[in-house]
């Protein structure tokens, strides 16, 4: 395995579509999905700073399967090269929860 500042590289890339809405827009989203779900919306990544941009995580190719508002983001399978950080399950994550 490679490294990259000292820390090992991952030996599989997991896919996922992700869209990403940005500050207000991307909370009212997470407010509406998670009254429809019972406050149990799905995975979520949340920037708390900043642009404050929301990642919605989905399944690969799930995305195409909603209509997301206007601003929406999609990086599903056609997208390259595309990451979203995921916040630690512990600790100091700053700017992701």
């Amino acid at each position: 395995m490679g490294t990259r500042l000292g820390a090992p590289t991952p030996p599989h890339r997991h896919a996922l579509d992700a869209i990403r809405l940005r500050g207000v827009r991307g909370e009212a989203v997470l407010h509406h999905l998670a009254t429809l779900t019972d406050g149990d919306p799905g995975p979520v990544v949340r920037e708390i700073a900043g642009a404050r941009w929301t990642y919605f995580l989905l399944e690969p190719g799930a995305s195409q399967d909603f209509d997301w508002p206007p601003g929406a983001k999609c990086f599903g399978p056609a997208a390259r090269d595309q990451y979203v950080g995921i916040p630690a399950a512990h600790g100091n994550t700053y700017p992701l929860s």
